[in-house]
């Protein structure tokens, strides 16, 4: 794992005011009624061929706020399996105080991103949706909270833990940007329906 670009990363979306989601009290991001079991993933990343005991288990590690590009370990065959995308990193930025002051305003630098509790503004001069087109002055776009009070307002990590079981929260309509609870842990699950067309 290439622990200094992580380091690098953790310190530039600390400077913002970010920090990770999944990271923190097991409650800091999940809903105020249902208090969250603790994770069963390690607290730092393990080593590779490490012993584990629950088979399946992926525990994603880091605040990038490219969730696709945060580290992962997987549990297979009683040992630890890493895998770390090796996403660039993105162009420093200078983050907005708030998400709020972030959102929709011109920013300096194509592709710079920077976190808010979990919740990430991208510098982009692109629009995905509903029909992606490129052009004009770059502008921050921003992550919305979850609007069901029940889930975490920003996508938790793999291997969070979760309450209630099977509940199902969806943060975008592209593929892996929605978790279920399952065995007290979120996991990576399809969003229904696609992205529009």
């Amino acid at each position: 794992m290439r622990a200094a670009p992580l380091l690098l990363l953790a310190l530039a979306v600390a400077g913002c005011g970010g920090r990770a989601p999944g990271g923190g009290d097991a409650g800091a991001d999940g809903p105020p009624g249902d208090a969250a079991p603790p994770s069963p993933c390690p607290a730092a990343p393990p080593a590779a061929a490490g012993a584990c005991s629950r088979e399946g288990l992926v525990c994603a590690y880091g605040v990038d706020p490219r969730p696709q590009c945060r580290p992962t370990a997987t549990c297979r065959g009683a040992a630890w399996e890493l895998a770390d995308p090796g996403c660039p990193l993105p162009p420093p930025a200078a983050c907005p105080e708030t998400r709020a002051a972030a959102a929709d305003q011109p920013c300096p630098t194509q592709d710079a991103r920077c976190s808010y509790d979990g919740l990430a503004c991208h510098c982009t001069s692109c629009v995905e949706y509903p029909v992606v087109h490129c052009g004009g002055e770059a502008a921050w776009r921003c992550d919305a909270p979850n609007p069901d009070p029940a889930c975490p307002a920003a996508l938790p990590n793999l291997g969070t833990g979760c309450a209630p079981e099977s509940k199902m929260c969806v943060y975008g309509c592209e593929p892996n940007l929605a978790r279920r609870c399952v065995g007290g842990v979120w996991l990576a699950d399809t969003a229904p329906g696609g992205c529009p067309i």
